[in-house]
């Protein structure tokens, strides 16, 4: 498969082929996907493209606390909320890191489609210290307590993401992606911002950011 196919069929491999040959820390993947963005360019991708990459596809009557208890993993799905008309904007496709499951009606967690790309590593970076497994293997996970991650101003990216979803609301299967592979989907450009474009949607998310950080001018 040459490159024109691979980043039109299978964008993951490619970013993976090149993330790859190089040594893997937080400022070597910081440029390399600084350089993705020419890569992809206008590019966008639906949730499906991490079919392959996912450890488990669940649909949504499946995502309830006795079933999915993997807080701290990250999951995909199409997405359209009830009160969507009333929204100033939303994302269709949430990429989260799971924060709660509370019932079998919603799912709590960070979408990190609502920061640029290079601030979702930021923000991806500054939880490492909260993984249960620095390999990135198979059953790794992110310890994430909502009051922990409040209390700290490192973790002000993450707290602008925190979102809740509908179960009900799911249009997709339920994308539990793997975490060997989970830097690769944070850049990935599968955001689908409705009502607003995304660098409008990136600004007034950077505005909370400096509020909680408080720079705010």
């Amino acid at each position: 498969m040459n490159k024109s196919d691979q980043l039109e069929n299978d964008p993951m491999s490619l970013l993976e082929s090149q993330r790859t040959k190089t040594r893997n820390t937080p400022i070597s993947t910081q440029k390399l996907f600084q350089s993705s963005a020419k890569m992809f360019g206008t590019r966008k991708y639906d949730v499906e493209i991490f079919k392959k990459y996912s450890q488990k596809i669940r649909n949504r009557n499946q995502f309830k606390p006795e079933v999915i208890t993997e807080i701290g993993k990250m999951v995909s799905f199409r997405y359209i909320p009830k009160t969507y008309s009333e929204l100033p904007y939303f994302d269709m496709n949430p990429l989260i890191f799971i924060l709660n499951v509370p019932n079998k009606n919603e799912v709590i967690g960070m979408n990190f489609h609502y920061l640029p790309p290079t601030h979702r590593l930021m923000a991806y970076y500054s939880m490492f210290s909260l993984l249960t497994d620095k390999t990135l293997g198979e059953n790794s996970r992110f310890r994430l307590y909502y009051d922990m991650l409040k209390s700290q101003k490192r973790f002000a990216r993450n707290i602008v993401c925190i979102k809740k979803y509908k179960t009900e609301r799911i249009r997709s299967s339920v994308y539990e992606i793997d975490p060997k592979y989970w830097e690769s989907a944070i850049v990935i450009p599968t955001q689908k911002f409705m009502r607003r474009k995304e660098n409008s949607v990136y600004m007034d998310v950077n505005t909370q950011i400096r509020k909680i950080l408080g720079t705010q001018q």
